[in-house]
């Protein structure tokens, strides 16, 4: 929630950044990975013990994703490479959509 900040090396968008919430206890990073099927990563996600913090949910631009935490409490989120958006750090692997 709140503003977000792209930041970029040249002309390519390599991230972005936005305020941490009140109610988080610290900031962090999220890497994003590619995956094809949002939700079918979603179950693959929560039956191998982690668990989702927020989504499956669409972002300006049409990608879907969600943000996770592992087994051992890591954060990182997955995008749906089935869409054809480059929004912020979000972008398809190729052109393919």
């Amino acid at each position: 929630e709140g503003p977000y900040q792209n930041f970029a090396i040249g002309a390519e968008t390599v991230g972005g950044m936005s305020i941490k919430p009140a109610d988080w206890p610290r900031s962090l990073w999220f890497y994003y990975f590619n995956v094809t099927g949002i939700g079918a990563a979603a179950k693959r996600v929560t039956s191998h013990g982690g668990r989702i913090l927020f989504g499956p949910a669409t972002v300006p631009g049409g990608a879907r994703v969600i943000q996770c935490l592992d087994p051992q409490g890591v954060p990182f989120a997955l995008i749906d490479t089935h869409v054809n958006v480059t929004v912020g750090c979000y972008s398809p692997r190729d052109g393919s959509g």
